[in-house]
């Protein structure tokens, strides 16, 4: 397995029995490195090296700024015909074709397809057809620009594999100076024979990854895999190849936030299991692609980029300390929508399933999450983690009240020394925007 090369450290305070911290200034630096804002933190009287997040204005998704995501969007060309053309001079999608990808739809869940009425369905397969066969210059059924807009959307946010479309152009016929039909061309980064290659190497890398997800694990340790490994493998790099589908991931090892969250999809969706994408802002309105997942008949956000501990973490001075960051951040590993509201704000072309359970949130799944004050739940985390020859022991509290009892607790009465196997020292991270604390044993 390959081991990542972070960007960057966390320095880690030395916390002896005195519990000396760092300083103010340096807290602030390092929250401005991971999260791009200064923290904001009245300086405990004993303290670590403190992170955390700002919180946009809006409390809730629905108060979004309606931004539209700028992930480089769909080329998309409009050519004008004004001279009497004759429709059935072009060609229409077969509806022996439609039937058959109509078919290949039924196979496997497809959600922005089935979130449309009718005739936008019907549109949908005329261009998933279209697409699929890298066509030209055919007839689609509407002659709605929004509609079709929307429909060649759905189709991408359904279908990862179709990583050779760039966008799509229009041609709007008429007859007697009024709109008669519309046909559609693809608009193609490949020729058909690469896009063949490519198809084949990609459908390889899929199955060695899946292949070594252990047969018979649930839902969740599926999910759980794939999210890993996604985060292991992949190096966040803006400026990598093809880095807006799942060729930059599978055959490159290096991507942005779209590339991330379509192989999540394509990886989860050759497993079986239903997973779609979710478009919207993020801090500074920034555009961002994650995903939904479904583990259970349940629904929850999965962001593989954010739990990427590269993706935010740049341009520290690596001489600040010696201290190792974990490669993986769970915080968004089947997270409800409540706790992405701060940070995440969607805007999709169809309405996203809600996702308000905390049965297969990472935390809760792994014994970690917190709901009350617990010293004998503590206490066997760390036995185990020393059991299990772990090198780190994270907890997640449900709310401040319960952190901030953990925090006193542990840090200011300095019981943190009776968990540990020895030394007068320990290393630890707040994060306190999330409710948790991680130690280094």
């Amino acid at each position: 397995m390959k081991r990542k090369r972070l960007r960057s450290i966390l320095c880690m305070a030395a916390v002896s029995m005195m519990l000396t911290g760092c300083s103010h200034d340096f807290s602030d630096w390092l929250a401005e490195q991971l999260y791009g804002a200064p923290a904001e933190e009245t300086q405990p009287e004993i303290t670590a090296d403190a992170v955390t997040t700002p919180n946009p204005t809006p409390s809730d998704a629905a108060e979004a700024p309606t931004v539209q995501p700028e992930l480089e969007e769909p080329l998309i060309t409009v050519l004008e015909e004004t001279e009497e053309a004759a429709p059935e001079e072009y060609e229409e999608v077969s509806e022996a074709g439609l039937e058959e990808t109509a078919q290949s739809q039924a196979s496997s869940d497809h959600y922005a397809y089935s979130m449309l009425d009718q005739d936008e369905q019907r549109l949908y397969l005329e261009i998933l057809t279209i697409l699929r066969a890298m066509g030209q210059d055919i007839t689609v059924s509407s002659t709605d620009t929004e509609q079709i807009d929307k429909a060649f959307k759905c189709v991408l946010l359904d279908h990862p594999e179709i990583f050779y479309v760039k966008g799509y152009s229009m041609t709007k016929l008429t007859r007697g100076g009024v709109l008669s039909k519309i046909t559609l061309s693809g608009t193609y980064s490949m020729s058909q024979s690469e896009k063949e290659e490519k198809e084949k190497l990609a459908a390889a890398a899929a199955a060695n990854i899946l292949s070594q997800i252990p047969p018979g694990v649930s839902e969740y340790d599926r999910v759980k895999f794939i999210y890993e490994y996604l985060v292991l493998h992949t190096e966040y790099d803006i400026n990598s190849e093809q880095n807006q589908n799942i060729l930059s991931v599978l055959l490159n090892g290096r991507s942005v936030c779209q590339g991330y969250a379509k192989t999540a999809q394509y990886l989860l969706n050759q497993s079986g299991m239903f997973c779609t994408l979710a478009e919207g802002i993020v801090k500074g309105n920034e555009p961002h692609v994650w995903n939904i997942v479904r583990i259970d008949g349940e629904y929850y956000n999965m962001d593989v980029t954010w739990g990427d501990a590269s993706y935010n973490i740049t341009g520290v001075d690596a001489s600040s300390g010696n201290a190792n960051v974990p490669e993986i951040n769970y915080d968004y590993l089947n997270v409800p929508d409540s706790m992405l509201r701060s940070s995440h704000f969607v805007n999709p072309p169809v309405t996203l399933p809600t996702c308000n359970s905390m049965n297969a949130n990472y935390y809760v799944r792994e014994g970690i999450y917190f709901t009350e004050f617990d010293e004998n739940k503590l206490a066997g985390l760390f036995s185990d983690a020393y059991a299990n020859g772990e090198t780190t022991v994270q907890l997640k509290c449900a709310d401040t009240i319960v952190y901030q009892a953990f925090y006193q607790y542990l840090i200011k009465d300095e019981k943190i020394f009776g968990y540990l196997n020895g030394g007068g020292s320990v290393r630890y991270v707040e994060m306190r925007e999330q409710n948790s604390m991680l130690f280094y044993l």
